[in-house]
């Protein structure tokens, strides 16, 4: 699945925005804040991928209290076979 997102790619590190209402993302026609997974680093970086928790955008509280409702790993592996599902 290709998701596009508004994160920012630096020296081969993916990072996000200090303001987590500028991490917006769709997903499967849903709505999603991204935010690092542990606080103080805005990259969850792994081995060979990046870690996220991501937020309902409609039932997102800024007040430190809201749980994540998914996780989402982004590999930081080109897929070959990704061209295959862009749509002209």
């Amino acid at each position: 699945m290709i998701v596009n997102t508004p994160f920012i790619y630096d020296r081969n590190c993916i990072r996000i925005y200090e303001e987590i209402t500028n991490n917006a993302i769709t997903i499967d026609g849903i709505d999603y804040f991204v935010d690092s997974i542990s606080p103080g680093y805005k990259n969850s970086k792994g081995a060979n991928s990046y870690v996220f928790a991501l937020y309902q955008a409609q039932n997102y509280i800024d007040d430190g209290s809201s749980v994540p409702d998914r996780v989402i790993k982004i590999s930081n592996k080109r897929d070959n076979n990704a061209n295959q599902y862009l749509i002209p």
